[in-house]
């Protein structure tokens, strides 16, 4: 027997019958708990009359029943229950809940908690695998609880156990997964009943996605290799579908071969929703693109996916099922093997950033990035450095600058490569201007992500970098914003401290836009702040602007920093930053970005100015 066949018998076999009264929940917590793998498990019923208290039908840990108990649902991970279908301690569950009679029992590390619910989708109890390890990442071990969960959540309510509200209400019954099903996902009822929970949840802004897959040509598998072949064909999809997943999202069987996957928690704005969902779905479609061995058959498939977006507006299950399904007609009608959303200029636009994620990614091979630099000038009139800007000289689309595809990059992990990329051109230019003597004194600023930065490797990758090109290592200035040091502050205070024992020095970017916190500037090993462009824009208009401006230049050389500003546009503006003792810009006063070229051109030009100029 295959590793798939053993597992679905397995599931199947160690499911109870309904119907057996309270027996049935010893043997649904027993299966559960070999199912899962766990150390424990329980099944307990929220306790009628009795708000905050449960009481254990079923208990087992170590292969041996446990006496029932009634516990305090608030001092138990089962409190999340009460409002969320499913809940997850990956690890310290000990530490977190010490009253849990269970997790004290065996000394739970971590546990995975699933809400019963009765026809009108209130909680009426709870069903819990419990860990003495730290729960990682496992194939399946949500849909699995799930599945559990379904069936004692109608048992539970059958046997007449479940706590009822107080106002009257009719009986409805739920569609349950029979004993023979498939798979062990959840059905359509419980996908409906996902998406009613997500629905009615006004406590978050964040949005939601429900995909529709539904596998091309189904049907000709099951007239060439017979209905076997193809159920068998359905549970490995399930179990694919199941690995492309976080824990937290659900992936249901709908009936024949129509799967739904509803994706929680995704980003507020519609757009990087939308990127977000779409990431999803191509996963699933190339995942299921691998060839399935079915016996002796090795069959290849594909599949279209309908996708729609919800969570911001007042929508129904089904209005939101109506959307995904007209998606996913869009999808057949276009050929098959493809994803569709519901809204067409969010196809549109996911559509064409998917390419330009594509040319991004070649860009770098074909030589089609280049940097520029813009002057930076001190008081005398002297170009003392510059800034790296990369550029892309996109075949199609002309010269794009940063604002086209840097966020892009970041989404996608991109920045990594192209920030290597920029810092080894802006170092070889640096070597280069260092053997002549106009240009030796020239220093250049090159932005670092917070992706790169926090990378175990940065710090090895600057130091190779620099010495393969032999650049002056004082010359060499990176800068941060302040939103990097947001996260893993420490490890990004360790590597600057690494780099700055070496010689390359620190600018702190778009400083008093972001982060601000005082506190973290004396730890950070920084030579320069530098105003943001916003308060240069209006500082002789907005005093705001103005007493930020003069507020940056004051901290800056109390600490011991430099100061520069950039932004500048005209003279008015850099006499003012002067009066406040900024004597350091850029802008397109001076010059727009420019190619290497006309960079050093500027630069002669600049120096034979200041040469020529007579003495105070």
């Amino acid at each position: 027997m295959s590793t798939e066949h053993h597992y679905w018998a397995t599931m199947a076999g160690s499911t109870a019958t309904p119907g057996n009264g309270v027996g049935i929940f010893e043997q649904t917590v027993k299966s559960m708990v070999q199912a899962l793998r766990a150390d424990a498990g329980y099944l307990a019923r929220l306790v009628p009359g009795s708000p905050g208290a449960a009481h254990t039908l079923a208990a087992i840990a170590d292969r041996t029943f446990l006496e029932e108990l009634t516990f305090d649902v608030d001092s138990t991970p089962c409190a999340g229950l009460m409002t969320a279908s499913e809940v997850v301690t990956p690890e310290n569950a000990a530490v977190h809940y010490p009253n849990d009679p269970v997790i004290a029992r065996i000394g739970a590390a971590s546990c995975l908690g699933h809400a019963l619910l009765d026809s009108a989708g209130a909680p009426i109890g709870m069903l819990v695998a419990l860990y003495r390890a730290p729960l990682r990442q496992s194939l399946f071990s949500a849909a699995k609880l799930e599945f559990f969960a379904g069936r004692a959540s109608a048992e539970l309510e059958h046997a007449g156990l479940a706590a009822r509200a107080s106002r009257a209400r009719t009986p409805a019954s739920v569609p349950d997964s029979l004993p023979g099903a498939l798979t062990p996902l959840p059905d359509r009822q419980r996908m409906i009943m996902r998406l009613k929970q997500l629905l009615q949840d006004h406590r978050k802004s964040t949005m939601h996605a429900l995909l529709l897959v539904d596998l091309d040509h189904f049907r000709t598998l099951n007239d060439v290799h017979g209905l076997d072949a193809g159920d068998f064909m359905i549970q490995l999809v399930a179990l694919r579908l199941s690995g492309c997943l976080r824990e937290r999202d659900v992936v249901a069987h709908l009936d024949g071969d129509r799967f739904a996957v509803v994706i929680d928690d995704l980003n507020t704005s519609t757009h990087t929703a939308g990127a977000q969902a779409k990431i999803v779905a191509e996963k699933i479609r190339s995942t299921l693109r691998q060839p399935f061995q079915l016996g002796e058959h090795r069959y290849l498939s594909t599949a279209s996916i309908g996708v729609t977006l919800f969570g911001g507006r007042r929508d129904s299950p089904q209005e939101v099922i109506g959307r995904a399904e007209a998606a996913l007609y869009g999808a057949k009608a276009e050929g098959r093997d493809g994803v569709r959303f519901h809204d067409p200029e969010l196809h549109a636009l996911l559509t064409a950033r998917a390419t330009m994620e594509s040319e991004l990614r070649d860009a770098l091979n074909r030589d089609e990035m280049v940097l520029y630099y813009q002057p930076q000038m001190n008081a005398e009139g002297r170009i003392i450095g510059a800034e790296a800007l990369v550029r892309w000289r996109h075949p199609r689309l002309g010269l794009l600058t940063p604002a086209d595809f840097i966020t892009l990059a970041e989404d996608t992990g991109l920045i990594l490569p192209l920030g290597r990329w920029v810092l080894e051109a802006a170092c070889e230019q640096l070597a280069t201007w260092s053997t002549h003597e106009d240009s030796a004194h020239l220093a250049v600023s090159v932005n670092v992500s917070g992706r790169q930065i926090r990378h175990p490797e940065f710090v090895g990758q600057v130091l190779a970098i620099l010495c393969r090109c032999g650049t002056n290592l004082s010359s060499l200035k990176l800068e941060l914003t302040e939103s990097v040091l947001m996260d893993e502050t420490e490890h990004v205070i360790r590597n600057m401290d690494a780099l700055k024992s070496i010689g390359v020095s620190f600018s702190l970017d778009d400083f008093g836009t972001g982060y601000s916190s005082l506190s973290y500037l004396n730890r950070l090993p920084l030579d320069e702040l530098k105003i943001d462009r916003s308060f240069v824009r209006d500082i002789l208009t907005d005093s705001h602007s103005a007493i930020i401006a003069r507020t940056i230049v004051g901290l800056a050389h109390n600490l011991g920093l430099s100061v520069i500003a950039e932004g500048v546009e005209s003279a008015e503006q850099r006499d003012l930053l002067a009066e406040y003792g900024c004597h350091s810009y850029q802008g397109y006063f001076l010059s727009p970005p420019l190619p290497a070229e006309q960079f050093e051109q500027l630069l002669l030009k600049s120096l034979s100015t200041t040469r020529r100029a007579p003495p105070d």
